[in-house]
């Protein structure tokens, strides 16, 4: 067993019996590596990573590669969604050497945090296409003991461009934006909903802002075709109710399994929004499944709701949602040949294999059309008889408070658009246990904890996202106000931005004012709305340092044009 036995986090623990001598994160590792000399290669992931287990299992499970990790530099290991700050800032550091990012994310750095190298998954051999992770390995180390000054060049020509990205400084030529709605137009797959090519993720913040206009024919347009084309396709889990994590084809047909509470929770506001915009019952029912997927299979020990369960089961990746045609004809007898035919169901299978194309001869359920009129029962007879049939995917219990906290704000949503009074008192629950269970007693807030194991403390994300609920929620006048007494003291700058991690913890190589958004929106975007609604007036002071930003990547901060919506 390495050092990761003990941590917070299920994905650490996957790790923990791993020939590798993982570290978590800290100035032990950091000390350790200027001990012995050697460059830190830092692994980052998170559980329901599907190419995290690829790396894991070609390499991190191998005696020779451990070897080399082990004696060559000091390996540690991040989940990303427990250190969104350092997470953020190694990001950022393989898009600059590599022109792109994703996970799992590999940077190797000299002992005091300066990045040298980067890539993301290596295979374990050389291709044609590519070189093997061994290969990296055993030239990084080479180069290391014999050309070091080589790296030292490599570090410099990063540290300039890595610090600008960091500062996110107003740019220093202004632009005019283009009229954000033209944006959006521009981009729009009229054909098959959504913006741009694949993958297609869910465009949480696009819909948020379209759903904030007032009703126009292109706008509604925009919006049904989308929100359409997500419901009805293979993202949506048409028989458990939650929606995967984003689509690999144009088409919205084949998903990344992996289910993530923070999506679901955007999606839950946007779907029960949509509901009162078109007076739509199909929109809310799709609103609806969501919080039963999450009450049914996401509730944690303590009350609260888990992050995440992985694309890969024991019998493949997404075994738990598709079906073999035979495997329907025995669960719907006479209804199989109207259910096929409603759901594109094929003999040989309607799903390919994402890597290769070949026929994987099972089907994911395709509705033409909303489904639950005339199949909502078989729908739940299905969701109940494959958890009989099927191994389930790991769950990632770790409960994390950002995550946690858009879940009650859009459950505080579902209960206004909807009518469900049930969805309030199941959102207070949920913001009273957030309050009692990570919250220490010193009144610092925790980013997240598995069971009684206590994780990081909070960042930026933390305390906008809970803050917001707090506000949303009313009668939390002074949890709310000790939160932003907090947030000024330690993630405050003197330009009116806020920064990701908390200045009492240890520090990383340069703090971050992150202003876009991702799949989640922008802290600084959270925190600009909730000014917004309070009339507070701080929100001029920080809108006036974004301002750049928003007008010269308009989408990227859409988060924040909402803000300044509610300020009219």
């Amino acid at each position: 067993m390495n050092l990761l036995a003990g941590a917070s986090s299920p994905y650490l623990r996957q790790h923990a019996d791993n020939p590798v001598q993982w570290r978590p994160w800290g100035q032990e590792a950091l000390d350790e590596a200027a001990e012995k000399d050697v460059p830190l290669f830092v692994s980052l992931g998170y559980a329901s990573c599907h190419w995290c287990h690829v790396m894991a299992h070609e390499s991190f499970e191998h005696q020779d590669v451990a070897e080399l990790l082990n004696t060559q530099f000091v390996p540690v290991k991040v989940d990303r969604e427990e250190r969104p700050d350092l997470d953020a800032l190694l990001m950022k550091v393989t898009q600059l050497i590599t022109g792109r990012g994703g996970w799992p994310n590999s940077v190797f750095l000299f002992p005091d945090q300066r990045p040298f190298f980067a890539g993301m998954y290596w295979p374990r051999e050389d291709s044609l296409q590519q070189m093997g992770f061994v290969s990296v390995l055993r030239e990084l180390a080479r180069l290391w003991q014999e050309e070091r000054p080589r790296l030292e060049e490599q570090t410099q020509r990063l540290m300039d461009p890595l610090s600008a990205l960091c500062r996110s400084l107003p740019p220093t030529t202004q632009t005019k934006t283009q009229p954000i709605l033209d944006l959006l137009l521009d981009e729009a797959d009229e054909e098959r909903g959504g913006f741009g090519g694949a993958p297609k993720f869910p465009p949480h913040q696009r819909l948020l802002w379209l759903l904030d206009q007032d009703r126009e024919e292109r706008i509604d347009r925009m919006l049904s075709q989308t929100l359409d084309a997500m419901a009805l396709g293979g993202m949506h889990d048409q028989a458990g109710g939650a929606f995967h994590r984003y689509a690999t084809d144009e088409q919205w047909i084949l998903p990344h399994f992996e289910i993530m509470l923070f999506d679901n929770a955007q999606l839950l506001e946007i779907y029960s929004r949509a509901a009162a915009r078109f007076d739509s019952s199909f929109y809310a029912q799709v609103a609806r499944g969501i919080v039963s997927a999450f009450l049914r299979d996401f509730q944690v020990a303590e009350g609260l709701f888990a992050s995440s369960t992985d694309a890969d089961t024991p019998e493949g990746e997404g075994a738990q949602v598709v079906w073999s045609a035979a495997e329907l004809k025995q669960e719907l007898g006479g209804d199989y040949a109207d259910f096929a035919d409603f759901f594109g169901i094929q003999e040989k299978g309607n799903l390919w294999d994402e890597a290769t194309g070949r026929a994987t001869g099972k089907n994911i359920l395709l509705p033409r059309e909303n489904p639950y009129p005339l199949w909502k029962h078989r729908l739940e007879q299905l969701c109940g008889r494959r958890a009989e049939l099927h191994a389930q995917p790991a769950r990632d219990d770790k409960v994390i408070l950002e995550w946690n906290a858009l879940w009650v704000s859009a459950l505080f949503e579902a209960e206004r658009s909807l009518g469900e009074p049930a969805y309030g008192l199941l959102a207070r629950e949920c913001l009273l246990r957030i309050l009692n269970q990570l919250r220490r007693p010193d009144g610092r807030w925790l980013r997240c904890r598995l069971g009684d194991q206590h994780g990081p403390p909070a960042v930026l994300e933390d305390v906008a996202a809970l803050a917001l609920a707090l506000d949303r929620a009313g009668g939390y006048e002074e949890e709310l106000k000790d939160l932003l007494t907090q947030l000024e003291q330690f993630f405050s700058e003197a330009d009116g931005a806020y920064v990701l991690s908390d200045r009492r913890e240890g520090s990383l190589l340069y703090e971050q004012v992150d202003v876009f958004d991702s799949d989640r929106p922008a802290a600084l975007g959270l925190i600009a709305q909730l000014f917004a609604r309070r009339n507070d007036p701080r929100f001029q002071r920080l809108m006036k340092r974004l301002q750049g930003w928003m007008h010269r990547e308009a989408l990227a901060c859409l988060s924040l044009w909402r803000a300044q919506g509610m300020q009219g």
